[in-house]
C-alpha cells in the first residue's frame, strides 16, 4: 500500500502523517541540542547538563534491562500497513520515550523548569506519535515510565557522586580549551 493511503487511512491524511513521522523520529534531536546549550552557558549550567545526561543515560539503561525481562514485537511487525517499519526487534520499553521523558524530572530537579515543562511536551508528542506511527504499543511508553521512574531518581540519590564526576569534566574541559591557540 502506498504511503498516501496508509496515511490516509491511519491519520487521516498526508499531512497529519508527514507530522507523525517528524515527531516520532525527530522530535528526540531537542536533547541534545538542549543539553549542548546548557553547556555552554555557563559553568552552573554545564554541572546542571552533565546531571540531566547521566540521569537520561541512567535511565536508558534501565530501559534496556527492563527490555530484557519483558519483550514483544513492534506492531509494525504484525499490522498489515503501518505508517513506519524497521527490523525485527523488542519494543519494549520505547527508548525514543525514555530519553525524552527523562528530561523532565531531571532538569526539573535541577531547578530548570522552563525548560523541564517543554519536556513533559516534547515526551508526550514523542509518545503519541510513535504509538500512532505503528512503532510501539502502549505499553511501551508505560515501560518508559517506568524505566524513567527508576532512573532518575536513582541517579538524584547519587547526586552528590554524579556532580563530582561532571565537575571533573568541566575541569578537563577548562584545560583543553587552554590548548587551543588563541583561547585564554
Amino acid at each position: 500500500m502506498p504511503l498516501d493511503a496508509v496515511a490516509t487511512a491511519r491519520l487521516g491524511g498526508p499531512l497529519v502523517a508527514l507530522v507523525v513521522v517528524l515527531l516520532a523520529e525527530y522530535l528526540v534531536l531537542a536533547i541534545p541540542v538542549s543539553l549542548l546549550w546548557l553547556w555552554f552557558t555557563d559553568r552552573a549550567a554545564k554541572l546542571d547538563a552533565g546531571l540531566v545526561f547521566v540521569a537520561v543515560v541512567v535511565s536508558l539503561a534501565v530501559s534496556y534491562g527492563l527490555g530484557l525481562l519483558y519483550a514483544h514485537p513492534a506492531p509494525y511487525q504484525i499490522e498489515a500497513h503501518p505508517l513506519l517499519s524497521g527490523p525485527p526487534e523488542n519494543a519494549f520499553p520505547s527508548q525514543h520515550v525514555t530519553v525524552a521523558l527523562a528530561m523532565a524530572p531531571a532538569l526539573y530537579a535541577v531547578g530548570r523548569r522552563r525548560l523541564a515543562g517543554a519536556f513533559v511536551v516534547v515526551a508526550a508528542l514523542v509518545a503519541v506519535a510513535r504509538v500512532a506511527a505503528g512503532l510501539h504499543a502502549p505499553v511501551d511508553v508505560l515501560g518508559s515510565v517506568l524505566a524513567v521512574g527508576i532512573g532518575v531518581p536513582a541517579v538524584w540519590l547519587l547526586r552528590a557522586p554524579v556532580r563530582r564526576l561532571v565537575a571533573l569534566a568541566v575541569r578537563v574541559e577548562d584545560r583543553l580549551w587552554r590548548l587551543v591557540p588563541g583561547r585564554a
